[in-house]
C-alpha cells in the first residue's frame, strides 16, 4: 500500500487527535481512510444530483414550461402590489404567452 505524507493545520490536527484519543478511530491512517470514503460518497452524490438536473435542463419543454410559470408567478406578485390601486389582478394568455 503507498504511503501518503501530509500536513494539517492546527484545527485538523487536533480534530485527528480528538478522535483517535477518543476511540473513535484507531490511528490516523483508519481516519484518514473512512474521511476520503466519506468524500468519495459526497463527490458521487452530488454528481448524480448534477447529472439529474442536467438532464432536466436537457428537457426542452419541462425547462420552458417552469420559465413560463416563472415568469407568470413574477407577473402576478406586481400584480397583487397593484391590486390596491384598482388594477387588474389576473393576466389574459397573451399577458402569460407573449413571446412564445
Amino acid at each position: 500500500m503507498p504511503n501518503r505524507y501530509f500536513n494539517l493545520t492546527q484545527d485538523l490536527d487536533e480534530f485527528v487527535c480528538a478522535r483517535i484519543e477518543g476511540g473513535r478511530y484507531a490511528d490516523t491512517n483508519e481516519l484518514v481512510q473512512a474521511a476520503l470514503r466519506a468524500l468519495a460518497r459526497e463527490e458521487r452524490a452530488r454528481e448524480t444530483k448534477h447529472t439529474g438536473r442536467r438532464a432536466s435542463v436537457d428537457d426542452d419543454g419541462a425547462r420552458h414550461i417552469a420559465e413560463i410559470d416563472v415568469f407568470r408567478e413574477l407577473w402576478l406578485n406586481e400584480q397583487r402590489h397593484m391590486a390596491p390601486l384598482g388594477l387588474r389582478v389576473e393576466p389574459s394568455l397573451s399577458e402569460i404567452s407573449s413571446g412564445l
